[in-house]
């Protein structure tokens, strides 16, 4: 091989090189993604297992002996069966919380008004007193936003008192029973001081989570093992190439030394 050749040649077999380099530069990166991919992965499965869900135990009104035990959701909570009435108060806003207009007469009582009329009027001024929140039919949204305090809770308290005349004494009706008015207030509750809401860890997805989670790392595995085979195979290029190249250096070198001794 003349000098020119073995000068072209050695271009040839450092671009080579440097392509290898490349190529193997490329492999570790993504190998380094691969194994940022596996930890989140593994953040989301154990975030996956140790969920937590707010959970409601409530007393059937007509039945107060029987008491069940439900994931919180917008309607169960709100219901006007339950024997304790809660509201939910946008923090934003100040108003009612609601999915629609119509829940007005939740929270405006019929045997508070002396007519139809005058209950119908309470209703419609109850609905500016509360703002529509489409979310709250999400069960997810609504137990992050109550535990975040984005959704405060109030529950109703009653409070019956005798109606008494200009003497202080009670006033009875035309069959002698006592009149009495009932007063009805809200106050606010916090979330974590209320016996009828706890949070427990939520298993119902444990499954699905525990099966994503092995699938999506035999991918991960699968491709780091097909990432190491392109790696030793880009090395032994590698370790090949540096042989050729150290070769057709001695042959430059020898070529050279011919050539001065051709002019010595």
């Amino acid at each position: 091989m003349g000098l020119a050749a073995s000068q072209a040649r050695l271009l040839l077999l450092t671009a080579r090189k440097s392509d290898l380099e490349y190529r193997a530069q490329m492999i570790c990166q993504r190998k380094v993604m691969l194994a940022m991919q596996t930890e989140e992965l593994a953040t989301n499965y154990s975030k996956a297992l140790n969920n937590r869900k707010l959970y409601y135990t409530f007393t059937a009104s007509q039945n107060e002996s029987v008491t069940k035990e439900t994931l919180l959701t917008y309607d169960q909570f709100t219901s006007t069966q339950n024997s304790k009435q809660y509201r939910l108060i946008d923090s934003n806003t100040g108003k009612i919380a609601c999915l629609s207009l119509d829940e007005a007469s939740k929270y405006v009582f019929r045997a508070d008004y002396a007519d139809d009329e005058s209950y119908n009027a309470a209703v419609e001024s109850m609905k500016s007193s509360m703002v529509v929140v489409p979310a709250l039919k999400n069960t997810e949204y609504l137990q992050d936003a109550m535990q975040s305090g984005a959704l405060l809770i109030e529950q109703m308290n009653t409070e019956a008192k005798d109606v008494l005349d200009e003497n202080g004494e009670p006033v009875t009706d035309e069959n002698g029973q006592v009149q009495r008015t009932v007063t009805r207030t809200w106050t606010t509750k916090a979330l974590s001081g209320m016996d009828d809401v706890s949070s427990k860890l939520y298993q119902e997805d444990d499954a699905a989570a525990s099966a994503e989670y092995e699938y999506q790392s035999l991918l991960i595995q699968n491709q780091d093992k097909q990432l190491d085979v392109e790696l030793k195979q880009v090395e032994t290029q590698q370790k090949a190439c540096e042989s050729e190249i150290d070769s057709v250096k001695k042959i430059l070198d020898k070529n050279i030394e011919k050539s001065f001794k051709t002019f010595a």
